[in-house]
C-alpha cells in the first residue's frame, strides 16, 4: 500500500476521499492515522485546526469503514469518540436544503437546528447498541 500522508489535514483528506471511493481499508488507515496525529498534537500542547467538516464527519466515517470491513471492535470504539464528540460540539445548524427537498414542505430556521430528541448520554446510548 502506499505510504500514508505526512500530515493530518492530508490524512483527513485522502481518508475521506478513499471511504468515498470505497477503498475503506485505506479510508480507516488514513482517518485512523489523522485522529492519532491530533492526539498526539493536542498531548503536546497544540491547538491543531480543525478540518471544515469536523472531526464527528471524520469520526462517524472512520467507524463506517472500520465496521464494513469487519473490524468490530475498532468500530464501537470509533463510534463511541463520535458520540463524545458530537457531545462536545453541542447543537449544529443542518446545511441549507434545496427548496422542496422534503415533498415542497417549507424548511423553517427553527427546524434546521439538530436537537437532542432524548435524555441519553452518549454512554447510555453506545450501552444499548
Amino acid at each position: 500500500p502506499p505510504p500514508l500522508p505526512p500530515n493530518s489535514h492530508e490524512q483527513y483528506g485522502v481518508g475521506i476521499c478513499s471511504y468515498n471511493l470505497g477503498i475503506l481499508q485505506r479510508a480507516a488507515q488514513c482517518l485512523s492515522a489523522y485522529f492519532s496525529t491530533r492526539a498526539a498534537a493536542l498531548a503536546a500542547g497544540e491547538s491543531p485546526p480543525l478540518p471544515p467538516p469536523g472531526t464527528p464527519f471524520a469520526r462517524f466515517t472512520l467507524a463506517h469503514a472500520l465496521l464494513q470491513g469487519g473490524q468490530y471492535a475498532a468500530a464501537r470504539g470509533a463510534l463511541h469518540a463520535y458520540l463524545v464528540d458530537v457531545a462536545d460540539a453541542g447543537p449544529q445548524h443542518v446545511l441549507n436544503m434545496p427548496a422542496g427537498m422534503y415533498g415542497g414542505k417549507k424548511v423553517h430556521e427553527g427546524c434546521t437546528r439538530a436537537k437532542h430528541i432524548s435524555r441519553e448520554t452518549p454512554e447510555t446510548r453506545l450501552r444499548h447498541a
